[in-house]
């Protein structure tokens, strides 16, 4: 890839760039040539085809691959796509083209300032001219890759939706299409041995040092970014220390002096389903030196209680579901939040990976180390905590699973058991586990809520000890009766239960409170202790398609 240079000598062409042929010389000879050397441009020129070439090659294929779990390309290309922790490897493929392409404007900068003023305007070919057009719309095109990027890493609300994803591809997609033109230009002006002088400059001594310097300087880069994580960009979550007489009451309100002390850091959530505009959430943090405190809030106008509901057909009974087959389910859940805690920066904690195990949307699992989730779910968390789960290795596949989670587990729980409310699941039908003790429990289900309809939704469970074991004598229920899914047996005991919580919908906004000791209760847990990287991801009645944030917030534990 060449650059577009503006400064031009007294004759009129380019320092960066040969003179055009002459009419004399192209009457003598085609301009497809293969013999004949080009002449060689400056060595930061060179270095700047060079690095490109891997660079463009890299952010194209991690870039397709994450285009993929956004929806935007069909799955079918997922086999030739690199797998792994794609993202981390798409953020730092970005962060050496912003090096590389500031390092090549700023030598070009310095270059104008110390060159003499020339006069006149350049005389160029119209091949030339419209070479010089084309390297202003590939520039335009790594410009705004740079800008759109920066745009859905920071998450700025209102701009990291879709339509940037949609922007970031097409601009990737369209620099694809530049490049080759690009190529036949250049041998069209100065032969095919251009493509050659294009990656070995003048001056090739001070260029061979540069290439080992830099490719020095990218080996430190890289291994930087794996053991040091670039904290200091992230945004710090300060948790204010207080005594322990204002320790809060977790009732689901922000109404206790404590909070008020609390510094509040928001922060945008995007790509999650339901919410295209994304999500933004509020997060306060207070300690009394032995327990951690937050209060999370955001909006949303409807509060959802309905998970994957039964209902009796002439064959029996069917989940009624929009993609739960698939653990896809975006319209029939509950809502759900988490918090996920890490000692990396890198995103999702080093987590994410696209692999041979995982769905075309990807997997959470670690390599070493482990990621603490805190897993909040409106309608089967209702006894006072939270699902305490964690990332950690992937763990191989059981037979019979009906879902493979890789490295997503739950914290190990001595007691406490909350589960669906049939034998095995199948799409078309299922045999319950139980059946309500009278038909009078099943009245405040007698019609399903709209999903989309603002307002308030019951919520739809049953206690286990208010059923009895399924029979088909007991099943004298009609055709159209609608029934729960989820049985309340007793809340987790151990581990999984560590987390104390409690929510509360009012006026179209959720305000969860959580509690939990700053010492880590389990081998699962991390303790909470200042640099943790913290993550926020909400699930707006759906299933796994949780918004998201790439940079993280970083927690400051004030003393």
């Amino acid at each position: 890839m060449s650059t577009l240079s503006t400064a031009t000598t007294a004759e009129g062409t380019s320092p960066d760039l040969p003179a055009p042929p002459s009419a004399s010389t192209t009457a003598r000879s085609s301009p497809w040539r293969w013999a004949g050397p080009a002449a060689r441009l400056p060595w930061p020129v060179a270095l700047l085809h060079l690095l490109s070439l891997p660079l463009l090659l890299g952010s194209l294929l991690t870039g397709l691959r994450l285009s993929i779990g956004h929806g935007l390309l069909p799955p079918a290309l997922d086999a030739a796509l690199p797998m792994g922790r794609v993202a981390d490897w798409h953020l730092l493929l970005a962060l050496a083209w912003v090096l590389v392409l500031f390092g090549y404007l700023g030598w070009r900068r310095l270059r104008q300032r110390n060159r003499a003023a020339v006069a006149g305007r350049p005389v160029l070919s119209r091949a030339a001219r419209w070479h010089r057009h084309l390297l202003v719309l590939i520039w335009s095109a790594l410009v705004g890759l740079i800008a759109s990027g920066a745009v859905l890493y920071l998450s700025l609300p209102g701009l990291s939706g879709r339509a940037t994803v949609i922007l970031h591809l097409s601009l990737a997609l369209a620099l694809c299409g530049l490049l080759p033109l690009h190529l036949l230009v250049t041998a069209w002006l100065r032969g095919f041995s251009g493509w050659w002088a294009a990656f070995w400059p003048r001056g090739a001594s001070r260029y061979r040092r540069w290439t080992q310097g830099l490719a020095l300087g990218a080996a430190l880069l890289t291994a930087a970014w794996a053991a040091v994580p670039p904290s200091w960009l992230s945004t710090p979550l300060r948790m204010t220390a207080i005594p322990t007489r204002l320790a809060p009451q977790l009732d689901g309100a922000t109404d206790d002096q404590v909070w008020a002390l609390a510094r509040p850091v928001s922060v945008q959530t995007v790509h999650g389903a339901n919410s295209a505009s994304g999500v933004a959430v509020t997060l306060r943090a207070v300690h009394d030196g032995d327990t951690a405190y937050f209060a999370v809030t955001w909006p949303d106008p409807t509060r959802s209680g309905v998970h994957l509901p039964l209902q009796k057909t002439a064959d029996g009974w069917r989940v009624i579901h929009e993609g739960f087959d698939t653990h896809d389910e975006r319209r029939w859940y509950e809502d759900k939040l988490a918090l996920m805690f890490s000692r990396s920066h890198a995103p999702a904690g080093g987590s994410f990976h696209y692999g041979a195990k995982g769905a075309a949307r990807g997997q959470h699992a670690m390599h070493s180390g482990l990621v603490d989730v805190w897993h909040w779910k409106s309608l089967r968390n209702p006894l006072g905590t939270l699902d305490d789960s964690h990332f950690g290795p992937a763990q191989p596949r059981r037979a019979g699973e009906p879902r493979y989670t890789a490295g997503y587990r739950a914290d190990p729980a001595e007691a406490g058991a909350i589960v669906h409310n049939w034998q095995w699941f199948s799409a078309e039908r299922v045999l319950p586990k139980r059946l309500p003790r009278s038909p009078e429990q099943l009245l405040p289900f007698r019609e399903l809520p709209d999903p989309e309809q603002p307002g308030a939704q019951i919520d739809w469970s049953l206690s286990w000890y208010q059923t009895r074991p399924y029979t088909a004598e007991l099943d004298v229920y009609p055709v159209g009766t609608l029934m729960p899914s989820v049985l309340i047996r007793d809340g987790y005991e151990g581990d999984r239960a560590s987390v104390r919580a409690f929510a509360n919908w009012r006026d179209g906004e959720w305000t969860l409170e959580l509690a939990r000791a700053l010492k880590a209760p389990g081998e699962f847990d991390l303790d909470l202790h200042s640099g943790l990287a913290v993550w926020v991801a909400v699930f707006d009645h759906s299933q796994t398609r949780h918004s998201l944030h790439v940079r993280p917030l970083s927690l400051v534990i004030e003393p």
